[in-house]
């Protein structure tokens, strides 16, 4: 009954484009198993490229927005000739998305978006008006679908209570396991090649690797950001004399020829969500070495991935070595690395989804209570918190110099979510009110 019920729902979802990132590969394997699951789904996209991601589900309707001369009035059109009854948003960081889930809210449309990054993200996008919006633009929703249950309790903390863990799919549905160390010597980096996802970082390390393994490559699948960080990649490459180390393949759609050759998947990103690539590289039994990312899901060393410190090069480079010199410590993490994802098996997340969407269309405000490192929570946000002003003061530096008006609604969030009378919120008050004297 329920399923006959709910097929019945007309669904639009919203991808800013269907081109290179993780966040869009997601969106359209979500529009397919919802559509699998006899949902009506109205895809939304704004902008089209030559690499784009495909949509081969023929019951899937397609709306491009990109010659639309008002889009928020050709939105407002597509809902109303769909009949449409919710919304889910992918895009964060487009102010345009903030404007279509008021419009929904407007038009009585339930909603839910998908917040793919980390909570202190725009922090590290030098984009702190994104955080304001966001928190505001949070709450006209219906649920906000996070990442990991670590940025599940801090969105609740924030008072967002809607927040709720939901896995991403996974893009390849079948396992690609071998227990046999590969003979060469290769690493593999997946992603848009940027400051912020350790570009220069993967380039130190390999360079360290490189005077004990002459033969070991560096794949980096991805394109460059923009033609300065190119430059800039390229003259650290020569610094450095790694040339016939790195090996850059540009923007892949298809990567499974570059996962089977490689042995260790490295990611050195000062910050993530959950990265697709991430989960891609456990489809292949390999190891992940990245830097302490506390809010990603299945990022311990007992489900394939060694963590160390932020910024610590020295050691992702000892845990680099390690993996390619011991063989039976790298099948052991391999071996990890793959179980671990019985925890997102398709039908676990299809199920999920299914509840949510049930929950919202019947005003259920039934929600996962998960309490699992409570305890933990203050002071994975005073550091996740500590590591965004570092970033973003090393990037702006003449913005902390010259105002502290950004950072008081930083302050507000902090406060809110931190438990009143513990250490860690007298502590962060105070600092607060070390900074006004200084800068007053």
């Amino acid at each position: 009954m329920w399923r006959n019920e709910m097929k019945h729902l007309n669904i639009a979802i919203f991808s800013h484009t269907i081109a290179f990132g993780g966040s869009e590969r997601v969106a359209c394997l979500l529009a397919d198993l919802l559509s699998q699951e006899g949902y009506n789904i109205f895809f939304i996209i704004q902008h089209k490229t030559n690499f784009s991601y495909s949509i081969n589900n023929k019951n899937i309707t397609m709306y491009n927005l990109e010659n639309s001369n008002n889009k928020y009035e050709g939105v407002r059109g597509i809902f109303k000739k769909e009949n449409i009854n919710l919304c889910i948003f992918n895009d964060h960081f487009i102010d345009e998305t903030f404007d279509f889930i008021r419009l929904a809210h407007k038009m009585n449309i339930k909603t839910i978006a998908i917040e793919h990054s980390s909570f202190f993200f725009p922090f590290y996008a030098l984009n702190t008006t994104n955080f304001t919006k966001r928190n505001a633009g949070y709450r006209y929703i219906d649920r906000l679908v996070v990442l990991s249950p670590m940025l599940e309790q801090m969105w609740n903390a924030l008072n967002i209570t809607k927040a709720i863990f939901i896995p991403n799919p996974l893009t390849f549905k079948q396992r690609h396991y071998t227990t046999t160390t590969k003979k060469e010597k290769y690493l593999i980096f997946i992603g848009r090649i940027c400051y912020m996802k350790g570009i220069f970082e993967a380039l130190e390390i390999i360079k360290r690797v490189s005077e004990k393994f002459e033969n070991v490559r560096l794949l980096v699948l991805g394109r460059f950001e923009d033609d300065k960080i190119k430059k800039d990649v390229e003259k650290k490459i020569d610094e450095l004399h790694i040339n016939k180390n790195i090996i850059f393949t540009g923007h892949i759609n298809n990567i499974e020829t570059y996962l089977s050759a490689a042995s260790i998947h490295l990611m050195p990103s000062m910050i993530e969500g959950a990265p697709m690539s991430f989960y891609e590289a456990k489809s292949f039994g390999i190891p992940t070495v990245c830097f302490d990312i506390p809010t990603l899901f299945l990022a311990d060393e007992s489900s394939g991935c060694i963590m160390v410190g932020k910024n610590d090069i020295e050691g992702m480079t000892d845990a680099v070595m390690k993996l390619l010199t011991d063989e039976r410590y790298w099948k052991l993490m391999s071996e990890r690395s793959i179980n671990s994802l019985t925890k997102l098996d398709e039908k676990i997340i299809i199920s999920k989804w299914n509840a949510l969407i049930n929950n919202i269309i019947n005003e259920s405000t039934k929600n996962t209570d998960n309490k699992k490192n409570q305890d933990e929570l203050p002071h994975t946000i005073l550091k996740e918190f500590s590591y965004a002003i570092d970033w973003y003061n090393q990037k702006n530096i003449s913005i902390l110099y010259n105002e502290m008006g950004y950072l008081i609604p930083f302050h507000k969030i902090i406060i809110k979510m931190l438990p009143k009378g513990s250490i860690q919120r007298t502590y962060i008050k105070k600092i607060f009110s070390l900074f006004k004297k200084i800068f007053n």
